[in-house]
């Protein structure tokens, strides 16, 4: 045990890469390919060869410019460098568990903030503002691209309407699910109000952005029925992020899920059933 007590509060000493700066925290992740060479673990070497670790790598946990903790995997396979995408996936958890933490810190045992809407499964809207800013601070930080898409179930009402609202429940059920399985690891999917969804996709490109969004289009219309077996339609709006260095998060917080937004209604009032990205 106190190895392990040893090698973890070397590890600690790290956080030091994680200090505040003048653009706020680092969330960048400390890689070591080669853990057993490395120099700055030579004084944990014996418990790296013990467990056999040839590769390691931490990663803060960052809520509201606070350091929440650090987040440290490691490889026992082979000593191989960690790529981008496992860095993105990395960052991307970090940023879920501290906003979990964050959150857990703040409940107490009478008074619970919920984050999970109830009925399709998903994040509720609440907890999808705060993952959003997570998200955008991470995409600046790192500097890489960021997508916003909002999901609208077409004809909702009339389907609550003559079918009954209990039939209306079971699309939105279905939909929430059929989102939660279909989308890649590290996409953020939230209940944003009614018939309408939303998803964050990290590290994507507005073309790829696109791609993904009318998958999930095409496969909802294939597998999600009404009680007559009519297929729904989905409509699909779809914005990158734009993040200049000189622009506060809150703004361009607030212009992404505009834009998204203004992206959706024009495929509502085009062809409908469709994906639609910046203006159409």
């Amino acid at each position: 045990m106190q190895r392990g007590h040893s090698f973890f509060a070397r590890w600690q000493i790290r956080q030091a890469q994680f200090s505040p700066v003048k653009k706020g925290l680092s969330l960048d992740p400390v890689a070591i390919a080669d853990a057993i060479n490395d120099s700055t673990l030579a004084g944990c070497k014996r418990i790296l060869e013990y467990f056999k670790i040839q590769a390691l790598m931490a990663c803060p946990m960052i809520y509201k410019s606070q350091l929440i903790g650090l987040i440290l995997i490691h490889r026992c396979t082979s000593r191989s460098g960690w790529s981008d995408q496992e860095r993105t996936l990395l960052t991307t958890v970090a940023g879920h568990i501290a906003v979990a933490i964050s959150n857990a810190q703040q409940m107490s045992v009478d008074q619970t903030t919920p984050i999970i809407d109830k009925l399709t499964g998903l994040y509720n809207r609440r907890f999808f503002g705060e993952r959003l800013s997570a998200e955008l601070t991470n995409a600046q930080q790192q500097n890489y691209p960021l997508c916003l898409a909002f999901l609208s179930v077409e004809h909702f009402e009339k389907i609550s309407d003559t079918y009954g609202h209990t039939a209306g429940d079971k699309v939105l059920h279905t939909l929430g699910f059929l989102l939660r399985t279909n989308l890649r690891k590290g996409s953020v999917v939230a209940r944003f109000r009614g018939e309408e969804f939303v998803v964050i996709l990290p590290n994507t490109r507005l073309e790829m952005a696109h791609q993904i969004m009318d998958h999930i289009r095409r496969l909802a219309e294939r597998t999600i029925t009404t009680d007559s077996g009519n297929p729904i339609a989905v409509s699909i709006g779809v914005r990158e992020a734009s993040l200049p260095d000189q622009q506060t998060l809150g703004v361009a917080q607030k212009e992404l899920i505009q834009k998204a937004h203004e992206s959706l209604y024009h495929a509502k009032r085009s062809s409908q059933n469709s994906v639609c990205s910046n203006s159409c």
